[in-house]
């Protein structure tokens, strides 16, 4: 469907007539002018050619005389002379002692009306190391082959430049018409992109022209309204996290109070029981656990809703993490295996590092527990390996996995696969990561599972700047 009606489809039709008749007018002006420019260098060089070559000619019969005439061997002279005039392009030739008698000569009846050029070269000798003039040679020749070969070639180059001037006027004619399609295609991508339709495909070329660059331009024009779009989210998103955090923050304190209360209570009952009853103890057992509950989901709050300033040092990353697993009890029925092979020391937050790896490992361990599969075997699997300029510390599971369609919300906050907790887990992992610089990624493995890799960048010019010995 065309961008314009019928009355600016004629003035744009118009235009490009114009536009076709100026350039190719241009261009014939253009072709024309240089063609004659041309044409006058290249007999320029002809005629210097000729004159070289006459020359050249000269000097060549000259030093073929020097015996001659050196001998004052007349005969022998004219005999050359004439062996020289049977060459078509030689009409006459003498030759001049050094006072100006004369001592040779031979001429060749005929040939009259032709353009002829008369040249001189000494006949000298190296008598004693010193040049010796002991003759002149004067010899007549005609221009007629070689401005016969010089109107050969001035046709050639005429015919080249008519047809080069042909070839450029049907290049230009064929150049505007295939122009005309893609501005057609490039001007209706803008229209649909002033309509706010991102999403369209838009065609571009591969040669280096201005078309292509043009096209270019509106792909990066696309580009930039999609980014636009993108950070205008992202920032929407900030905000919204920026308030749930308060939120988060302002709940958890609020909250923090009364379950201390509680906990208190749970305490001084406790004590005051003369009996061991045993029902009431299974229901104290309830509340303690809700109790803790509700207080691990008010620490994830305030942990994702402060901001923290990390305190580096350097580690041994591979010992760090050993020892993080040293601490932790495995639930039962769950095995763990170890590959730790980064041998680097880095700098990290221990605090905030451990929280993070610790819940990562508590989703883990909450997914294997939680499959229904009785003969899964339950292992957790904990690598830490170097990778070009990072380190990456790689916790993998054997569980039931993530399903596809959850895995760009995971580390939204509040987003969760599981019916309990405040699904802070990841999203806090992944905020103490950007804190360090670093980042996490969830990938599924290829057997049971998920791998979740949080990686930390390799500086060892930090190290150094704290005094490590590397």
């Amino acid at each position: 469907m065309g961008l314009v009606s019928g009355g600016e489809s004629i003035m744009n039709l118009s235009i490009q007539a114009r536009s076709i008749l100026l350039i190719c007018s241009v261009l014939t002006v253009v072709t024309a002018a240089m063609t004659g420019w041309n044409i006058y260098q290249q007999r320029q060089l002809f005629d210097n050619e000729i004159e070289s070559r006459l020359d050249q000619l000269t000097r060549l019969q000259a030093s073929s005389l020097v015996e001659s005439v050196w001998n004052l061997n007349t005969d022998s002279a004219t005999q050359n002379l004439e062996s020289l005039l049977r060459d078509r392009d030689f009409f006459s030739a003498e030759i001049l002692m050094p006072n100006g008698s004369w001592f040779a000569s031979a001429k060749r009846p005929g040939d009259q009306g032709v353009r002829t050029v008369t040249r001189t070269a000494d006949i000298s000798i190296h008598y004693e190391n010193n040049p010796r003039i002991i003759g002149t040679l004067n010899l007549t020749m005609s221009t007629a082959r070689l401005e016969e070969e010089q109107a050969q070639a001035l046709k050639k180059f005429v015919a080249l430049a008519f047809f080069q001037l042909v070839a450029v006027l049907f290049a230009t004619s064929l150049a505007i018409h295939l122009i005309e399609k893609p501005l057609d295609r490039i001007a209706c991508s803008m229209l649909s992109l002033s309509e706010g339709h991102t999403d369209i495909e838009i065609e571009t070329g591969t040669r280096p022209d201005q078309i292509t660059q043009l096209s270019n331009a509106v792909v990066k024009f696309r580009d930039s309204l999609v980014e636009n779009d993108r950070l205008h989210q992202e920032l929407v998103k900030k905000e919204r996290l920026a308030i749930l955090g308060q939120l988060s923050a302002t709940v958890g304190h609020e909250l923090r109070n009364p379950l201390g209360v509680i906990s208190n209570s749970l305490v001084l009952i406790r004590s005051h029981q003369c009996d061991e009853n045993q029902k009431t103890e299974k229901y104290l057992e309830k509340i303690q656990k809700s109790v803790d509950r509700c207080k691990n989901i008010i620490r994830e709050l305030l942990d994702y809703a402060r901001d923290s300033i990390v305190n580096l040092k350097p580690f041994a990353i591979d010992a760090w993490l050993s020892d993080v697993f040293d601490d932790q009890m495995l639930p039962d029925g769950i095995k763990i295996g170890f590959d730790l092979r980064s041998n680097e020391r880095i700098l990290i937050d221990d605090e905030r590092m451990r929280r993070a790896v610790i819940n990562v490992f508590e989703n883990a361990c909450q997914a294997m527990q939680g499959s229904t599969d009785a003969r899964q075997d339950n292992t957790l699997t904990v690598s830490c390996r170097n990778s070009v300029d990072k380190i990456e510390l790689i916790i993998s599971d054997s569980g039931p996995g993530i399903p596809e369609e959850s895995m760009d919300k995971i580390f939204e906050p509040f987003y969760s696969t599981k019916n309990f907790g405040a699904g802070l887990g990841l999203s806090i992992v992944k905020k103490i990561m950007e804190e360090h610089e670093g980042g996490v990624e969830v990938k599924p493995n290829v057997g049971p599972g998920i791998s979740v890799v949080l990686w930390l960048p390799l500086k060892t010019e930090n190290l150094r700047n704290n005094g490590c010995h590397l």
